[in-house]
């Protein structure tokens, strides 16, 4: 009886049958040093059942850990392959729950780290492994197997103690020159498969043992042997089962002519064609399918005696049984081209009968087989767009070769009916979005998804429905449609959570869950639900160890982070920060895009702690993919505070304005607006210049407590004081995070300072103080200049809290002073109608134009340019521009004379750097 380890190692490898035929010497062959065995020869020379005798037969000591792994139809891609190969890792004990979706996120999204994900593989197993690779190789050139062999080189060359054993029919790159000069390869082609005297004598003694004795066997043996062309193992047994057959009809014949029997019988096979009607249908029906057992050939077929059918195709060689884990039934596999002209030559009576075909087979393949993919395709044949969107949700997330090879299998379809599945709609319109040249496309599947998806929510399961809304949600998002994003988000997440901690869900939908959660809470955060967005991603990182995926968590906590460092908690973002484990990044994802967010948030602390350079250092590794990262806004505005922090406040005004101008669009979120209009307040007054007014642009969106804090700064400088008491009132009403109250704070300072309305300096000191004790939170003390420190702690002093003055002074002592808010006496004021001349100004240098644009006249327009120039001190357009954006009289972050449209109307043309790419 077979050891457990043993009976493991011969999974998947073909079953011998009673009558193999021993074949010692090429066995030794196998057992050669060369890390590389190539068996390249025709169908029926008997490559499998060689490498299949050498696996039964060979001790694990020798070849140690075997992996089978079966050229299959459902695989159509390089990643697809090597997907198999970790699994089949997985399954036998060499890799942890953990590291396979770690290395499986590693080759996803960059197939390029490949060779170094399976050398990693096989190193931390550290004992000798042979990979059996049967039916390798294409009759087209290059496609995925080229890929693969390139990869099983550099895996050899890397790892001296792997093996790898190729067959196929077809001639790959293993056997060029190129391959042997850096590798010691051998390989075994048709002549040394070819069946040898003493072996066709074996072979005539187990098929047609009647002969044993009879003296015409000498005559018959020299025959056989003959033709070299004759000596394939499935050309011989055909010509032993002819002989034997006669020998059965004619047993007393005296002239055993062999060549006049083979010729007789076929001529009776041509004329038949192909002899046996009902086996000939049998097999055009079953073909279908990549892969069949006894069950799927019955319901396909109708026939009760399938297994004996299928038995009777082994023997003639279409194919061979394969097992498969413990517990499951062994499929039969039809040798490739066989299968692809079987089914080619398969007339069903009616289209109907062929779709109910490929229906069966997709339901076999995704339940019984797990091979989601493969049923992906026959769902699609089927025209069963339902159950395409069914095993698309449970198949997720698809690794980005199998995902543009579904593409293209869609793009075939008329658009019209992947319009009218929501799902199956989103997902290519994210596959589409991944590439500038298909972006445009995409959108027009985004906006049906996202509309239809609303029409059918209702007809389906509570969990799907939960799902469906949960990644719709990153669509509302991408069309700049704030409440409906918030909507759905909200609806979902108490789904979503119950789901994630049901020990009875549906563990195939494990993938687009944790999508949909993560997807859920980015939604929640651009909302500014902070607590709904900490929320989800709590949960995210609770199921990430529940299913074992520990990258997910490292994601969860990223984004943890980043939600505490935008909201001011310093001192929770870095404890988030540490418990992220480096090792647990898949290698492919340590590029700068996967774990952007967790560059971000560390950017945000280092500039919490004046280091500025560290901060553009970090954010520097961003710069390849910052094209198509969501969170541009925030890279820009921690970026651009950095270069203020380094004393390079126009620098950082310049790259807010510049990166702003590129990537707005009508759809980007007022959340987003928000925090760079913030970002370019607070950077006009470290260039010692004040904060323009809040923007007309944004006015549809929720006052925000930094806008109405910084609002009142410049209705300071210009002079108001009295005005800028309601606006820091509606700030402290509005101050819901640290940060928004450490703004506040600041803004207090500023006005407590310039105004004589009583306000309490001593008591904006204590809350500063709590904030920077609390939260840790201190770059924003660099809005406070030298003066402002100073009356902040003398006010502090003088009010008998000198331990609060004490530690005040040491947080602001490791934040630079900036130059503090201009003097009222240093910005113009301007009337309503020069504010308008100067922003049509700074479009145009054409009077008459300005006059057309204003419905004035020349004359009018040029006394208002006289009065304007006056009191900016300006005697060209140029001088006067110059001075408006010092004084913060125009927004750099808001051009002139754009409007934003209502945030929740879909619009059909939103720039493509807008439009960030989704991914797992």
């Amino acid at each position: 009886m077979l050891t457990p380890e043993a009976a493991a190692d011969l999974q998947h490898v073909p079953r011998l049958t009673s009558r193999v035929l021993p074949r010692p010497a090429l066995l030794a062959r196998l057992d050669g040093p060369a890390p590389l065995t190539v068996l390249r020869a025709p169908g029926g020379t008997g490559k499998t059942t060689l490498m299949a005798q050498w696996a039964v037969a060979t001790s694990p000591d020798q070849r140690g850990t075997l992996m089978w792994i079966e050229a299959e139809n459902g695989t159509r891609t390089r990643t697809g392959f090597w997907m198999r190969v970790l699994g089949r890792f997985h399954a036998r004990g060499l890799l942890a729950d953990r590291a396979l979706y770690r290395e499986m996120a590693s080759i996803a999204d960059h197939a390029d780290t490949i060779p170094a994900t399976i050398c990693r593989v096989l190193e931390d197993h550290g004992q000798p492994v042979t990979l059996l690779l049967d039916d390798a190789g294409s009759a087209a050139d290059g496609g995925y197997w080229d890929e693969v062999c390139e990869d099983l080189v550099e895996i050899l060359r890397r790892v001296s103690f792997a093996r790898v054993v190729v067959a196929g029919r077809f001639p790959t790159v293993l056997e060029s020159a190129r391959i042997h000069a850096v590798l010691d390869i051998q390989v075994l082609t048709e002549e040394h498969l070819a069946l040898s005297l003493e072996e066709i004598s074996t072979l005539l003694d187990l098929a047609v043992p009647a002969l044993q004795g009879d003296p015409r066997r000498a005559g018959v043996l020299h025959q056989l042997g003959a033709v070299p062309s004759s000596r394939r193992l499935a050309s011989m047994r055909w010509s032993l089962g002819v002989l034997q057959h006669a020998l059965e009809t004619r047993p007393t014949e005296e002239d055993l002519d062999l060549d006049d029997l083979l010729v007789t019988a076929s001529r009776h096979e041509l004329a038949a064609r192909p002899g046996d009607p009902v086996l000939q249908e049998f097999l055009e029906v079953t073909a279908q399918s990549p892969l069949v057992d006894v069950d799927l050939a019955r319901q396909l077929s109708g026939r009760h005696d399938a297994e004996t059918l299928l038995g009777t195709l082994e023997q003639l060689g279409s194919g061979q049984w394969l097992r498969g884990p413990e517990g499951s039934a062994p499929v039969f596999q039809y040798s490739h081209h066989l299968r692809l002209a079987a089914a080619a030559n398969f007339t069903p009576p009616a289209p109907a009968r062929l779709r109910e075909l490929h229906s069966t087979i997709a339901h076999w393949l995704a339940e019984v087989r797990g091979e989601k993919l493969a049923a992906i395709e026959h769902a699609l044949r089927a025209e069963d767009m339902a159950h395409v969107e069914h095993l698309l949700m449970r198949s997720h997330p698809l690794p980005a070769e199998d995902a543009r090879h579904l593409s293209r299998l869609l793009q075939a379809l008329p658009a019209a009916r992947i319009h009218r599945h929501p799902m199956l709609a989103l997902w290519h319109a994210l596959v589409l979005n991944r590439s500038a040249d298909t972006q445009p496309r995409a959108m027009q599947f985004f906006v049906s998804a996202a509309m239809i998806g609303r029409v059918r929510s209702s007809s389906i399961p509570p969990l799907d429905r939960a799902i469906r809304q949960g990644i719709q949600s990153a669509v509302h998002r991408m069309l700049g449609q704030s409440r409906s994003m918030k909507d759905l988000a909200l609806r979902a997440l108490p789904v979503l959570e119950s789901a994630a901690e049901d020990p009875q869900r549906d563990r195939q939908l494990d993938g687009i869950l944790m999508t949909a959660i993560s997807q859920t809470a980015t939604t929640l955060f651009y909302a500014d639900d902070f607590a709904a967005a900490r929320d989800a991603r709590l949960l995210q990182a609770r199921f990430a160890e529940t299913v074992h995926r520990a990258h997910h968590r490292n994601v969860a906590h990223a984004h943890l982070a980043l939600i505490h460092a935008v909201s001011g908690d310093i001192t929770a973002s870095i404890a988030s920060l540490d418990r992220i484990d480096a090792e647990d990044w898949p290698h492919s994802w340590r590029s700068g895009y996967h774990d952007a967010v967790e560059i971000i948030a560390r950017a945000w602390v280092s500039l919490n702690e004046a280091r500025p350079e560290a901060a553009l250092t970090q954010l520097a590794r961003l710069d390849p993919h910052f094209a198509t990262i969501e969170y541009w806004d925030l890279i820009t505005a921690v970026r651009s505070l950095a270069l203020a922090q380094q004393g390079l406040p126009d620098e950082g005004e310049a790259f807010l304005a510049r990166t702003t101008a590129e990537r707005r669009s009508e759809r980007t979120l007022p959340s987003a607006l928000q925090r760079l209009e913030s970002a370019a307040a607070m950077l006009r007054i470290l260039a010692g210049g004040v904060p323009a007014r809040r923007p007309a642009g944004v006015r549809d969106a929720p006052v925000a407590a930094m806008l109405s804090a910084l609002s009142a700064l410049t209705v300071l400088a210009e002079g108001r004081p009295e005005e800028a008491l309601p606006l820091l009132a509606r700030a402290e009403l509005a101050a819901t995070t640290p940060l928004h109250r450490m703004i506040t704070a600041i803004a207090g300072v500023h006005v407590a300072r310039r105004s004589s309305q009583g306000l309490d300096l001593a008591g904006y000191g204590l809350q500063i103080r709590e904030l920077t004790g609390g939260h840790a939170l201190r770059w924003p003390l660099v809005l406070l200049s030298e003066g402002d420190r100073e009356a902040l702690l003398g006010a502090l002093t003088d009010s008998g809290r000198e331990q609060a003055a004490a530690l005040l002074e040491a947080d602001l002592s490791r934040i630079p002073p900036g130059t503090g808010v201009a003097e009222p006496s240093r910005v113009p004021q301007l009337t309503a109608r020069e504010r308008e001349v100067l922003t049509l100004l700074a479009e145009t240098d054409r009077r008459s134009e300005i006059a057309a644009r204003l419905f004035v006249s020349l004359n009018t327009v040029k006394a208002q340019l006289r009065s304007l120039y006056a009191k900016l001190g300006a005697s060209t357009r140029e001088q006067a521009l110059a001075r408006a954006i010092s004084a913060g009289l125009l927004h750099p972050a808001d051009p002139p004379g754009e409007d934003r449209p209502h945030a929740d109307r879909p619009h059909e043309n939103r720039p493509h750097a807008d439009r960030p790419r989704q991914d797992r």
